[in-house]
Formats: structure tokens, C-alpha cells, sequence
């Protein structure tokens, strides 16, 4: 798998760090000599610029032509878009595993970070707390103390808190802790690194397993976002298309049109038009004249009213 992803990675930068005809590259913005995509530090960073340049397809109507790579490759957010978990720090040594955070309600959705911490509760339990990283203590609700009034852990049985709710199995050790952090923007081509270097790591032992499960989960959330968003910009790329297709069939109108003035210009006997111009243009002269004569009758007859 990891080897296919690397083959999925290596065809999807190619794409990404793609150049036109003139050498410019096409994703990289205004600087079009800058090449978007680079693996910097080990990670996938873009560097190009975060405008967009257009083109004239008609003397109203323009379409972009370099477009923002990181608009395009980079703005899709991390796991299911709203909420990231990740283990804490040190490293669990349980084997405790959370799957992807569900959303009971976005509008309870913060921009402050939770920490779940399991400890031993007064009766000698495993219980877990809840501390936002701004709001405090959660769970237990104060005046309640921690750890001595710490729910107790249930497996499969969800922690709600804040517009979330986390669905929590195995066997962790006391002190083991996850994460969860508001989503952020990472670009495809970094997620698929991520997954391909997670693939390739040896595990040797269940809490191995757990941790794999744990990042293979939210992984795998990240691509199916990015491939969301991915659909979202075809979408918008195909109303870009049929956009230059309508122009393009105005503008064969317009030269068919041309066309065929040209062609009535080209062979018209000369005889006969100049005859039939001069009659045409002192027709137009009588009518002015008319025109002007009935504009100063109907001024004296207006004159006389009043």
C-alpha cells in the first residue's frame, strides 16, 4: 500500500509542479517561475504565490489562467474538517485508541484545544478528564474535583464535550492522554507523505497497533476531505470550461458574421453600389430635413398654445 501511495504521490506532484508551453508553472500563482511544490525539511511546503493571474477571453470576460497552488492543493483542512485527535505528549504506553471525532454540533465548535487524560478516581477506578486548553476543567463538571470525581472509562462509550464526541476503546495506562485540536490546512501531497511514512513503520507491539490505528484513522479522514474539496474545485474548473467554451462560440459567430460583410464587400458590382448609396444617402438627408422641419412646427404650435 505504502509503495502504491508513493507511485499515487509521486504522478499527483508531477501534476502539482506542472508547466505550460512557455515554461511558466501553471500552480504556482503570479510567479510563475517559482516552482510551487518542495519538499522542504522533509515536509511538503508550497512557495509560490497566493494570487492569481488572469487572461482576456473576450473584452469582458476573463478566466484565470496561473492559479494559487495553495488554493487548489493546499487548503484542505485536517481529518474531518472541524476537529483533529491526536495522542499525547510522552507517547501513550496503553492501548487505547479513539476513532474520528463526531460532530453533534458545529455551532459549539471552538478554536480552543482539549486534552483527555485518563486517571484513577476515588473508587479506585480508571476515569478520564477533559481540560480545554482556555476554559478549564470540562469533565468533571465544577465544582467537581479531579481526579477523585472522574467518570469513570467505559470502552465504546462516547466523551462529549464542546460539539464533539469521542468514541474511546481499549485498555489505556493511566497518565495515557489524546488531543483534540482544531483542524488545520495541509496540503494533499503532505497527507499522503504522512500516510506512506506511517505505512512503512515496523509495529512490534500492541500499543504500536493502538498508536496506528490512532493516525491511520485521522489520515485517512484527512485524504477523504481533500478528496471532497478536490471534487468541490472540478466543479468549479468545469464552470470556468463551459465559461471559454460560451465565449468561444460567440466569438465564431462574430467572425462568421464579419465574414460575411467581407464577402458581400468583396464581390458587389461597383456600378450598381454607388448608384444605390448616393440614393440611400439623400433619402437619409430628406428625412433629417423632415425631421427637423416637423420639430419646428410642432415648437410654434406649442409657442401659440402657451
Amino acid at each position: 500500500m505504502a509503495r502504491e501511495l508513493k507511485g499515487l504521490l509521486n504522478t499527483l506532484e508531477s501534476q502539482a509542479n506542472v508547466r505550460d508551453s512557455n515554461g511558466d508553472y501553471i500552480f504556482s500563482g503570479t510567479s510563475t517561475t517559482t516552482q510551487p511544490f518542495t519538499l522542504k525539511d522533509g515536509v511538503y511546503q508550497y512557495t509560490g504565490s497566493h494570487d492569481s493571474s488572469v487572461i482576456n477571453i473576450s473584452k469582458s470576460t476573463t478566466t484565470v489562467y496561473n492559479e494559487n497552488g495553495q488554493y487548489v492543493f493546499g487548503d484542505m483542512m485536517q481529518g474531518n474538517g472541524s476537529v483533529v485527535v491526536s495522542q499525547g505528549s510522552p507517547p501513550n504506553v496503553g492501548t487505547a485508541e479513539t476513532s474520528v471525532p463526531t460532530i453533534v454540533d458545529q455551532s459549539e465548535i471552538t478554536d480552543e484545544t482539549f486534552t483527555i487524560t485518563f486517571v484513577t478516581n476515588s473508587a479506585g477506578e480508571t476515569g478520564y478528564q477533559v481540560v480545554g486548553s482556555t476554559s478549564g476543567q470540562i469533565i468533571p463538571l465544577p465544582p467537581l474535583t479531579t481526579p477523585a470525581d472522574a467518570p469513570k472509562y467505559n470502552p465504546h462509550e462516547p466523551i462529549t464535550f464542546n460539539g464533539i464526541a469521542m468514541t474511546i476503546d481499549g485498555d489505556p495506562a493511566i497518565g495515557d492522554s489524546f488531543v483534540a485540536s482544531p483542524s488545520k490546512k495541509e496540503n494533499i501531497l503532505e497527507t499522503l507523505r504522512q500516510t506512506i511514512n506511517l505505512l512503512n513503520k515496523p509495529i512490534t507491539n500492541n500499543t504500536d497497533k493502538a498508536a496506528f490505528h490512532q493516525q491511520i484513522g485521522e489520515l485517512s479522514e484527512s485524504v477523504d476531505t481533500a478528496a471532497s474539496y478536490l471534487t468541490h474545485y472540478l466543479s468549479e474548473l468545469g464552470y470556468r470550461e463551459k465559461e471559454i467554451d460560451n465565449q468561444e462560440a460567440v466569438s465564431q459567430n462574430q467572425i462568421l458574421g464579419q465574414k460575411i460583410i467581407l464577402d458581400k464587400f468583396e464581390s458587389a458590382d461597383m456600378a450598381e453600389l454607388i448608384p444605390n448609396l448616393q440614393a440611400a444617402t439623400l433619402s437619409m438627408e430628406l428625412t433629417q430635413k423632415t425631421h427637423s422641419k416637423l420639430q419646428e412646427f410642432f415648437q410654434d404650435l406649442m409657442r401659440n398654445f402657451l
